[in-house]
This record gives structure tokens, C-alpha cells and sequence, in this order.
């Protein structure tokens, strides 16, 4: 099978994409969960703000959740993993460790240990056994746990722009409203020149990219459910199943049918 995804309710806090063949992503987007990548052949570039890193067997990616980011394959690849996990899931147990209120962002992107990779590529295949939830779920704590201890800089002070962080809020709860930015000046008293400004600054996106990567990822969530695709393409704010199709492509390189009909049954 070309693709592979593991979502299940029992464990709500992750989930799991697998690709045969690694499919690159022009657009740059942005996820407001953990990312976790790695592949076991070939060669491929993650294109971040301010660096490319080269991702190759034996490394793994890590992506703190609103990291722009898109993928150019550079050789013919194989064996994409592309693990989600929950930020207030990650939250809690960096709380057991450190002691934190706020999320600590991990303070590498690229990770080459071969002992993390390994462990990682444990998990994934797990993930996608049959096998006990409890089984499941202990492998990727154990595995996040590691990561953290080992990556977390838990010195780290987040400073983030608070009128970026406002706008980001504004839009997420208006996001089916068809907003403009005449209405986020008239919301937050700001020239239009200032919030495209600040938010592309802090999110690396500019405002109307983050919208409608927004609207990808509210129908990914929908995709579960028994929904159409067509209803789905207008319960998440898109004008029909085209332009979602187009959106949710360049984003998670994968139609929505596939993703739909990949699900595991859990």
C-alpha cells in the first residue's frame, strides 16, 4: 500500500502518516502540533524561514508546532514517516520532567542519532502493527520522553509577539467569517502595513496562507467522520472540493480521498 495512516479516539494525542514514495510539498505551511519526520531511503530537503536542512536515513526532523516549512525531493525516496503529536499532550509530559507551564520548544531541528532514529522508526512501524493500544501508547511516551530530556531547553524563555499572537487568535475564531484585513485593522486599531508586518514576522506565513492552512487542517480533522468530501470542502471554509483539493494537497501531499481511504480502522 502506498499510504498509511494511523488515527485512532483511543489515542487522540498522535497521528501517523506513511508514505511509500516521499512526495515533496512546494507550498510553505505550518502545523499547530508537534512534526516529527524521517524517511529510510533517498534524500530530501525541509526548507525552513532562515535554513535547509537535508533530511537522510539515519536522521530525523523535529518541527515545534507554526514552523513554516515546505519539502523538495532531491533523489527518489522512500519510507516517509510523518508523526503528529498534540502540543498540550507534549506539554503534560514535559510538566512531569521540567516543571513548565508553557510548551519548551526542542532546540534542534535536525537530529542525527542513529538510536533516536531507529527508535522512532520503531514506533511508527508499531503504530501501524496490529497490536494493544497500551503497547502503543507506552512506546511513544517512552520515545518523547527521551527526546525531551535529551533536546529541551528548559532555559528557554517563548517570547512571542503579542499583537501577532492576538491577530493569530482573531482569525482562528473568525476563520468562516471570510474576514479582511479592513477587519482586523478595525478590531485591534492597526494599519494593515503593521499586522501583514508582525504576523509574517512571527509566523513566518503570510496572513492569508495561514487561513487557508487553517481550513486544510480543520478538513483533515473532518475526513473521519462520514462526511463527503464536497461537505467537507464547505464545512472547513472552502469555496468547493477543487480548491480544497488543490490546498490540501500542497500541504500534506495527499488528496483528501487518499487520506481518507488510508485511515486504519481503529
Amino acid at each position: 500500500m502506498e499510504h498509511k495512516i494511523f488515527k485512532s479516539k483511543k489515542l487522540p494525542f498522535v497521528e501517523l502518516r506513511y508514505a511509500e514514495k516521499v512526495r515533496g510539498c512546494t507550498k510553505s505551511h505550518t502545523h499547530d502540533v508537534i512534526t516529527i519526520a524521517a524517511i529510510r531511503e533517498g534524500n530530501i530537503n525541509m526548507i525552513l524561514s532562515n535554513k535547509t536542512i537535508n533530511l537522510s536515513p539515519h536522521k530525523i526532523a523535529f518541527l515545534n508546532p507554526d514552523t513554516a516549512h515546505c519539502v523538495d525531493v532531491l533523489d527518489e525516496s522512500h519510507g516517509d514517516y510523518v508523526l503528529h503529536l498534540d502540543k498540550n499532550w507534549c506539554t503534560t509530559i514535559q510538566n512531569e520532567l521540567f516543571s513548565n507551564k508553557e510548551y519548551i520548544p526542542v532546540s534542534k531541528v535536525l537530529i542525527k542519532n542513529e538510536s533516536i532514529y531507529n527508535d522512532f522508526i520503531f514506533v511508527c512501524d508499531l503504530l501501524l502493527k496490529q497490536s494493544t493500544m497500551m503497547e502503543k501508547e507506552e512506546s511513544i511516551i517512552s520515545f518523547i520522553i527521551n527526546l525531551f530530556s535529551r533536546y529541551c531547553n528548559i532555559n528557554h524563555i517563548n517570547e512571542k509577539n503579542t499583537h501577532a499572537e492576538k491577530i493569530k487568535s482573531y482569525i482562528i475564531q473568525n476563520i468562516q467569517n471570510n474576514i479582511s484585513l479592513e477587519d482586523i485593522s478595525e478590531e485591534f486599531g492597526l494599519s494593515k502595513v503593521h499586522i501583514i508586518r508582525v504576523f509574517k514576522k512571527e509566523f513566518d506565513l503570510p496572513i492569508h496562507s495561514y487561513i487557508l492552512n487553517k481550513k486544510a487542517h480543520k478538513a483533515r480533522e473532518l475526513l473521519s467522520t462520514n462526511l463527503s468530501i464536497v461537505s467537507i470542502a464547505l464545512e472547513s471554509g472552502f469555496f468547493d472540493q477543487s480548491h480544497l483539493n488543490k490546498s490540501f494537497k500542497r500541504i500534506f501531499s495527499i488528496t483528501p480521498k487518499e487520506y481518507q481511504d488510508n485511515l486504519s480502522k481503529c
